[in-house]
């Protein structure tokens, strides 16, 4: 039964009965019939695929003398998905197996080898660097997927409540984990084998933690940023800073971007990103690898304008953030979003990047659901400096990392550079890092001379 740690119900009549329990699992039932499908009714035409698997009888005798309680009929369904990994995780797997590198499902030993003379795939194995609200986020849409799932994290009281409660406690602690993830605060232990190592720490610290761990990372693994920041100082995408240290080709590193309110991912809200990679074959893989029924990742091989429409979409959030601690409209925010489309597209088309990247998820979509959310960081963070708080005062109230804080800097060096012009960008700088009063950036950013829109 799906998922197995959620039926507490059947638990309680397994203990009193005491009869035998044999964990089942189905696949493919959301695409015909209610309660699972989207439309109330059964929809046999045309004929669908739904697989059911079972596991073997499982010994809940430890269980029968306690207090059923829902603490504790929590527990058997737990014990019961164990000795079971191949039921609903197999179910869920075709997509995770397609991601496994080409060479290994062709004959290496890593990812196949025969049992009772068939021979038998294993599961694309992904680890997350960070314990933070994305990278957990993103851990359960790999572990939905089908992958296993290894997060990393440096303290061992949140390895330990995810391992032992399944829960995230910090960012998501009514977020129950899949089964098929476990933590552990030793990197090399996180690293090895993996097929997908993906990093989810704040963008200013990439380059030190990344040195670390480069030398623990498996031979073939592909490095997949969830960063989206410009590094200060070098103004490097963090796919250049992983390339860098790292000291991969541009070939396997991947980039995960688009409108990702963690929280709503986390909840298994419907969502659309994009898996970007110069390497359209890596950028399938990965997109294989995280494509769950609410989780729907789009390929692309742009990897500049993906990153810069991350980059430059929290400089633009915090702007719009401003505007509403300032208790100013719609207008000005409608106004602040389409302007700062055009300053990311300017940029991006200087560094080479396709100006369509910007009117999708990687740009629009991100901008939007930024700009507009008070799940944002970045519009959260610009809403108080707008009220009248100091930078100080802002970041002592902020619990997580808003990345367009410092990578406003670097995003307008980036531009200096290029010799692109991005007024909004040099406003929101002026008042995070300059102090400037909100009231004077306004007007000097109203000010300026008149212009075609289309320049």
């Amino acid at each position: 039964m799906w998922p197995m740690a959620g039926k507490t119900g059947a638990a309680r009549v397994a203990l009193i009965t005491r009869a035998p329990v044999i964990p089942v699992a189905q696949w493919g039932a959301n695409l015909a019939m209610p309660p699972y499908a989207r439309e109330n009714k059964v929809r046999l035409l045309p004929r669908k695929t739904l697989q059911v698997l079972a596991g073997p009888p499982v010994d809940l005798s430890a269980f029968y003398d306690r207090e059923p309680t829902r603490t504790c009929s929590r527990r058997p369904p737990r014990s019961s998905w164990r000795p079971s990994p191949g039921c609903w995780r197999k179910c869920g797997r075709d997509r995770a197996r397609a991601a496994v590198r080409p060479s290994q499902r062709q004959g290496g030993t890593a990812a196949q080898g025969r049992r009772g003379g068939q021979q038998v795939t294993r599961p694309v194995k992904a680890t997350v660097f960070g314990t933070g609200s994305w990278g957990t986020a993103f851990a359960i849409v790999l572990a939905d997927a089908g992958c296993e799932v290894t997060l990393w994290g440096r303290r061992r009281e949140v390895v330990d409540a995810i391992n032992t409660g399944r829960t995230n406690p910090d960012y998501f602690p009514d977020v129950e984990l899949p089964e098929n993830i476990r933590a552990t605060t030793d990197p090399a232990e996180a690293a090895a084998g993996a097929d997908f190592t993906v990093l989810a720490v704040p963008s200013q610290t990439l380059r030190d933690n990344l040195a670390a761990w480069a030398p623990l990372l498996a031979p073939d693994t592909v490095l997949v940023s969830l960063m989206k920041g410009i590094e200060l100082g070098t103004a490097k995408r963090m796919s250049e800073v992983i390339e860098e240290v790292a000291k991969v080709p541009a070939e396997r590193i991947a980039v995960v971007t688009g409108p990702n309110l963690a929280a709503e991912i986390a909840a298994r809200q419907p969502a659309a990103s994009v898996v970007a990679c110069v390497d359209e074959t890596v950028a399938q893989r990965l997109q294989a690898a995280c494509h769950t029924p609410y989780f729907r990742p789009y390929t692309s091989t742009d990897v500049t304008g993906c990153e810069l429409g991350g980059a430059v979409k929290n400089v633009i959030g915090l702007a719009v953030g401003i505007a509403d601690g300032m208790g100013l409209g719609d207008n000005t925010k409608g106004s602040l979003i389409t302007r700062g489309l055009a300053e990311a597209t300017r940029l991006g088309v200087a560094m080479g990047a396709d100006p369509l990247t910007f009117s999708g998820l990687a740009g629009l979509g991100d901008l939007v659901a930024t700009c507009s959310s008070p799940l944002s960081r970045n519009h959260t963070f610009g809403t108080n400096l707008g009220r009248g708080m100091t930078l100080e005062e802002t970041i002592a109230v902020t619990k997580q990392t808003a990345e367009g804080v410092k990578s406003c800097q670097s995003v307008a060096d980036l531009a200096r550079r290029h010799g692109v012009d991005m007024p909004i960008t040099d406003t929101v700088v002026d008042i995070v890092h300059h102090g400037k009063p909100t009231l004077v950036a306004l007007k000097e950013l109203m000010g300026r001379s008149a212009k075609p829109e289309r320049r």
